[in-house]
């Protein structure tokens, strides 16, 4: 699944972090990395609110382990590292809005 183009509005993204047992980074500081970065583009909320269209599962550590059973259809973006949310702040910057 790809995040759509051509859009009237912001992408509605929800927030998950994991339980945070074995964190390899700072969760929260990346996060508000992310939400500076697309601050134009994106509305961010929590997983469980309404209209979310895409869940932004912020994992703690490559393992992944936090339950996302509930977001099943919903599209889903892991981000364990650094990279990942490099890459995820480059695809909403392609994303042609109306």
């Amino acid at each position: 699944m790809e995040l759509k183009t051509n859009r009237d509005a912001k992408l509605t993204v929800g927030i998950k972090y994991c339980g945070g047992c074995n964190p390899e980074y700072d969760r929260v500081a990346l996060v508000e990395q992310i939400k500076s970065a697309l601050k134009r583009k994106v509305k961010f909320a929590s997983a469980q609110s309404e209209g979310v269209e895409v869940v932004l599962a912020v994992q703690g550590c490559a393992t992944a382990c936090a339950d996302l059973t509930p977001f099943k259809d919903i599209e889903i973006r892991l981000i364990t590292k650094m990279e990942r949310a490099e890459r995820l702040i480059q695809e909403v910057n392609d994303i042609t809005f109306s």
